[in-house]
């Protein structure tokens, strides 16, 4: 800008005499004109420079810009237009305009990734809930169950294909999950045919797997299958006198306990000869005529075997 100082006054500021003061104060006045003429001249042209620097530095920037994008393979057609432009006149507008529109790409993009993974997620969760309720039931093969579970798996495969390979990896273990469960069968009786008693021994010992539940409710269906069977139930053990080795090993398998009423019947024996023999182990005559009426006091033991306990304890006083 010109500077603030008049300088046609530097004749009256240098204090020339009076009887120059006319011709003194006019060179005086012309030559501080001259000055600030020359000084006016002078700041126009440093700031004719200063813009041409400014409008060289402008330009330098847009052809560097414009060839970053220019030479970028990835750039697509509009871009290398827009940045032509933008590098030639200045235009800016139709840069801003492509680069808009990819970041509205980018965006709409990441959106649609979103709502894929979020279905992925969903369907992932109704088959989490299918599978829960076929393990409650204890029935993989329900074709229901298996149509679900098919259709589920086909569309998570389907949305995750389109998603990026970076974000593929993260389903791919639910998928298998999930897709696990195709073609999966029972194991053991189903919670219906438990209910109804329509399930074998063997497949209610086979479900008795997984939970104590599953045990608890094999044990409960494998009873009243023997109650069924008018097997005797005592204090919730089965009596296994009778029953085929294949049969109490299923039980077992089921949790069940079992109990020989046989052999309570024989201990019980053992024990009330023992205590009899007891009595008489003193008594020579009353021990020989305990010997000859064995028969009244063996109960369910041979004549053999009791003899031979009424022995030992008659042996044990000598």
């Amino acid at each position: 800008m010109a500077s603030n100082i008049r300088f046609q006054d530097l004749g009256r500021l240098f204090g020339i005499p009076a009887t120059r003061a006319r011709r003194s104060t006019n060179n005086a006045l012309e030559v501080g004109k001259n000055i600030d003429e020359m000084l006016t001249y002078k700041e126009r042209k440093d700031a004719e420079k200063e813009a041409k620097l400014k409008a060289d530095s402008e330009k330098n920037f847009r052809m560097e810009l414009a060839n970053l994008i220019l030479g970028d393979p990835s750039a697509t057609p509009q871009e290398k237009m827009a940045a032509e432009r933008y590098m030639n006149n200045g235009e800016l507008n139709s840069l801003l305009s492509v680069q808009g529109q990819k970041s509205i790409d980018a965006e709409r993009k990441k959106e649609a990734v979103e709502a894929l993974k979020q279905k992925i997620e969903e369907a992932r969760t109704k088959a989490e809930v299918l599978i829960k309720e076929a393990e409650e039931k204890r029935d993989f093969e329900d074709d229901v169950f298996q149509s679900s579970i098919k259709n589920l798996v086909r569309n998570m495969k389907v949305w995750n294909e389109s998603l990026p390979k970076t974000e593929q990896v993260v389903y791919e273990g639910d998928i298998a999950k999930v897709e696990s469960y195709i073609g999966k069968q029972n194991e053991g009786a189903t919670t219906e045919a438990i209910k109804t008693g329509s399930a074998s021994l063997d497949e209610i010992a086979d479900s008795a797997q997984h939970s104590a539940q599953n045990v608890e409710d094999a044990r409960k269906a494998f009873i009243r299958q023997m109650e069924i069977d008018h097997v005797k139930i005592k204090n919730g053990k089965v009596n296994m006198d009778g029953l085929p080795e294949k049969t109490i090993n299923a039980g077992k398998k089921a949790g069940v306990q079992f109990y020989s009423e046989a052999k309570e019947r024989h201990d019980a024996d053992v024990k009330r000869l023992k205590e009899e023999a007891e009595k008489r182990k003193h008594d020579y005559f009353a021990r020989k005529g305990f010997l000859n009426d064995i028969s009244k006091f063996k109960g369910s033991l041979s004549e053999e075997e009791a003899k031979k306990i009424a022995n030992e304890v008659f042996s044990g006083d000598k």
